[in-house]
């Protein structure tokens, strides 16, 4: 199974938009330990938009959302 290096499958990943893809990546692994101001910033960089705190707070909880939908359809 090809999977991407994070443990996604790429046809799960892309179920996600690019922004979602981007705070899913910020929330989680190494960034998911930074304060919000450093997430926030590295997402401005990764996006080259701007990004407030209530922005990737409904960015996250969507992709989680539709990763967990993914996830029930599955059966994992």
């Amino acid at each position: 199974m090809n999977r991407h290096p994070a443990g996604w499958r790429p046809e799960v990943l892309g179920a996600l938009t690019a922004d979602e893809r981007a705070a899913v990546e910020a929330a989680t692994g190494e960034m998911g330990t930074k304060p919000d101001a450093v997430k926030l910033g590295w997402l401005r960089l990764r996006t080259k938009e701007s990004w407030t705190k209530q922005r990737y707070a409904a960015t996250v909880g969507s992709a989680l959302a539709k990763l967990r939908k993914i996830a029930a359809e599955r059966g994992t």
